[in-house]
């Protein structure tokens, strides 16, 4: 049996196939989520925010993910923060168009 997380990843990729979307999202401390994302193979790329150069490089090494540090320190409470900040690189580097 899958663990929890492992569920989660092949739920996301499931719905971004299933929903014709451009690209994934995720915010992540250690790089387990986009692993585990990348290993299900979504047609579309995934964003990671990641809050470490180290683990920024490592996701870097998983198929079609395309690590960007988040800039700032970690704070509690901070996750929209982070998701609209990638939203926003994405939008730089045209990843996404709104």
């Amino acid at each position: 049996p899958a663990g929890s997380s492992e569920s989660v990843a092949a739920a996301v990729v499931e719905a971004a196939t299933s929903s014709e979307a451009v690209l994934i999202l995720t915010l992540t401390a250690t790089g387990t989520s986009a692993r585990l994302i990348a290993k299900y193979r979504p047609r579309c790329p995934i964003l990671v925010v990641a809050e470490d150069s180290h683990v920024g490089s490592t996701c870097h090494l998983h198929r079609g993910c395309l690590p960007f540090v988040y800039p700032h320190p970690r704070e509690k409470g901070d996750d929209d923060v982070r998701f609209v900040w990638g939203l926003q690189k994405a939008k730089e580097v045209g990843l996404a168009k709104t």
